[in-house]
């Protein structure tokens, strides 16, 4: 596996196999040992491939359309169910700015909040089991995460 962005890394206490799993974390560590892919989401752990994919998405795709060599779109993407389609040009030198300023600022990441999901599943239930309107429900989980979030300040 070269790239594991997203992926969060660990070892159980109880891991029979400790030696082999801190090996394949420090590989994980390690700069790639080919070119990076830039087709996923997330950011690479090692500093060199980081830097190598953001060289790579800030160097504008040329073609030769016409005769005339021009910039084209780094990536396409169709907007699904629409037909529309979304293009994504080379990233410019602001745009990085502004990325590291957010990516220097972060002090960690989380897929999810349990504690919210936790909030949302118990109040949905009722609504699900009909003992609840879909708006009580809403105003419920509402309340209930404003609460959470005035904790946590």
């Amino acid at each position: 596996m070269d790239h594991l962005a997203g992926t969060p890394l660990a070892i159980t206490s109880a891991s029979k196999h400790k030696e082999e799993a801190w090996s394949f974390l420090r590989q994980q560590l390690l700069p790639n040992k080919g070119t990076v892919d830039i087709s996923g989401n997330g950011f690479y752990i090692n500093r060199t491939d980081f830097e190598q994919a953001m060289e790579l998405v800030m160097t504008p795709k040329m073609d030769e359309i016409n005769g005339d060599l021009q910039e084209i779109p780094r990536m396409n993407y169709e907007v699904p169910g629409g037909g529309d389609h979304i293009s994504i040009d080379a990233l410019t030198q602001e745009e990085y700015d502004q990325l590291m300023d957010l990516y220097n600022a972060t002090e960690g990441t989380s897929d999810y909040d349990i504690n919210l999901m936790n909030i949302i599943t118990e109040q949905a239930g009722a609504y699900f089991a009909g003992d609840r309107s879909l708006d009580d429900t809403v105003a419920a989980i509402q309340s209930r995460v404003e609460l959470y979030l005035a904790e946590l300040q």
